[in-house]
């Protein structure tokens, strides 16, 4: 198979293929006779990654292709008779904590009194203000929901543009065949 199919050859072009096939019959032999093994095993990464390309070429996703209804209108092929337009039904999901707005003003409020290690919650940077609000908060949501984070999931609907970017097109095209060349 994968020599006709995936190579595009004939087997009678392989001079070794008697030799090649009796290793690899031997190899499978030897695990099933003995499955219980002592060397080291190879480890191999399946590549999932081939099927992002023909996705994005397939439903022409492109950086620019998620458009609002503004950029449509005020695109020059914006014509029924066109097709250029294609809604797009999607699902968003978002993790975010439980505490409600007021618990927040609260919890930053709190932390605005206290001395963290020596100095006052106002002169530490932002970044450790935020991250000693969002600990906080974590803490105060286990105690008082019992959970750190809610998940939510929305459906929603875009439109895609179909008019393709050729370089991003061909760039996609060229990874995605650059990958099956060993």
């Amino acid at each position: 198979f994968a020599i006709q199919v995936e190579g595009g050859r004939d087997r009678s072009q392989v001079v070794n293929y008697d030799e090649i096939r009796g290793k690899i019959i031997h190899e499978l032999e030897m695990l099933r006779d003995r499955p219980k093994r002592v060397e080291k095993p190879y480890i191999y990464h399946l590549d999932v990654g081939a099927m992002y390309p023909n996705i994005i070429l397939t439903n022409r996703l492109q950086p620019s292709a998620i458009v609002d209804d503004a950029t449509c209108a005020a695109c020059d092929f914006n014509q029924a008779k066109n097709g250029c337009k294609r809604r797009m039904d999607w699902v968003w999901r978002g993790d975010y904590n439980p505490a409600t707005k007021n618990e927040y003003d609260r919890t930053k409020d709190q932390l605005s009194r206290e001395v963290i290690d020596g100095r006052p919650f106002h002169s530490l940077s932002e970044k450790e203000q935020e991250s000693l609000v969002a600990s906080r908060l974590k803490t105060y949501s286990r105690n008082a929901y019992k959970k750190t984070k809610v998940t939510t999931e929305e459906n929603r609907q875009d439109t895609v543009c179909m008019r393709e970017n050729d370089f991003y097109v061909d760039t996609v095209r060229c990874f995605r065949d650059r990958r099956y060349e060993y």
